[in-house]
Order: C-alpha cells, then structure tokens, then sequence
C-alpha cells in the first residue's frame, strides 16, 4: 500500500509540475517576431557594394582627396568645406 502510494505521489507531483511548466510557456502565436524583425533591419544590405554604388557622402576616393585638400589648406579652413568635398 504504501508503495502505491508513492507512485500516486510521484505521478501527482509530475502532473502538478509539468502544469505549472505549460503554463509558463509559450502562448503567443508571434513570440520572437520582435527581435526577429530587429535583426532583420540592422543587418547590412550588400547589394550597393556589388552593384557599384556608392551612398552620397561614403566614396573613400573623394573623401581622401577632401582630406588632403584640407590638410594642405591654411588653419583658417572650417568643418563646412570638409563636409561639403566629401558631399559632393
């Protein structure tokens, strides 16, 4: 008898856990879309890089050539004419 009784103990026990475990679960239908759709948008998109392209402002040709152009020119050379040779 008291063995049975155990093995009703310990069935109990499980059920009675494994219930608190469903309900700790998932329910929702959309779980992770969140931080799916957050890693989706952050990643980088290399298609420019393959098609040639070149974003307004990101061309490493011209922006040295606007380095140097500043770095030649007297101490009286402001951020404006940096930002506006690499821009164009």
């Amino acid at each position: 008898m008291k063995i049975q009784m155990k093995i009703v103990m310990k069935i109990a026990t499980t059920l009675v856990l494994l219930a608190a475990l469903n309900a700790c679960a998932n329910s929702a239908a959309d779980f992770g879309e969140s931080q799916r759709n957050n890693r989706e948008v952050q990643l980088v998109n290399p298609d420019p890089a393959t098609r040639g392209e070149t974003p307004a402002g990101m061309d490493g040709i011209k922006a040295g050539i606007a380095i140097e152009e500043y770095k030649k020119a007297d101490n009286r050379s402001n951020n404006e004419r940096l930002v506006r040779d690499v821009t164009n």
